[in-house]
């Protein structure tokens, strides 16, 4: 019986299914959170770039800064969600749970790209999951640039250490757009 757990629990698509259950289980609370009076509505509902898909909205995203801060793949996130979804307070909230349930996955995989063997991987990917620490940034809406970041960031840094081992250029070359997409998250991502 327990050879025949441990040889379930070693399979890696399983293992992966099964951080993002228990992730998804533990952040599903939040899809019942509303907008909150702190920067939600600065970054989102009273932010009018998002209003609309125009060529005016999508140029003062891309040329203005948010709050001090230059985020425009988020605002951009944002201004695709209200296009289809006006202002529902679920699809936001599901959008960063999805995103982090993503940095997940790529926590997983840079895990077992470092040699981890299998069950280390998954405590590994399952931690970061669960940490407190993501709370913030997953059930909070603003917070999206943390997440958005974090899932291009992840990707970049696995694709980069996938080159490393391979020297297939292809590789590094999703690197490049990766980097840029985590900067325009958040300008965090510069350390990469």
């Amino acid at each position: 019986m327990k050879n025949n757990f441990f040889s379930f629990m070693k399979h890696k698509l399983t293992l992966l299914l099964t951080i993002l259950l228990i992730v998804f289980i533990c952040y599903h609370p939040s899809l019942k959170n509303q907008f909150t009076n702190w920067d939600d509505n600065v970054h989102l509902t009273h932010l009018l770039s998002v209003r609309s898909l125009s060529f005016a909205n999508l140029k003062n995203i891309f040329t203005e800064s948010v709050f001090e801060v230059y985020i425009p793949l988020t605002t951009l996130s944002f201004a695709v969600e209200y296009y289809f979804f006006k202002l529902d307070p679920f699809i936001y909230h599901l959008d960063n749970v999805l995103l982090h349930l993503g940095v997940c996955g790529f926590v997983f995989w840079f895990a077992l790209l470092l040699g981890l063997p299998s069950l280390g991987a998954f405590f590994a990917a399952l931690l970061f999951g669960l940490h407190p620490m993501h709370v913030e940034s997953v059930a909070w809406v603003t917070e999206r640039k943390d997440v958005l970041y974090s899932f291009f960031f992840m990707a970049a840094v696995c694709f980069y250490w996938k080159y490393l081992i391979s020297q297939k250029k292809i590789y590094y070359y999703l690197t490049i757009p990766l980097g840029i997409l985590s900067m325009f998250a958040k300008p965090m991502a510069l350390s990469l």
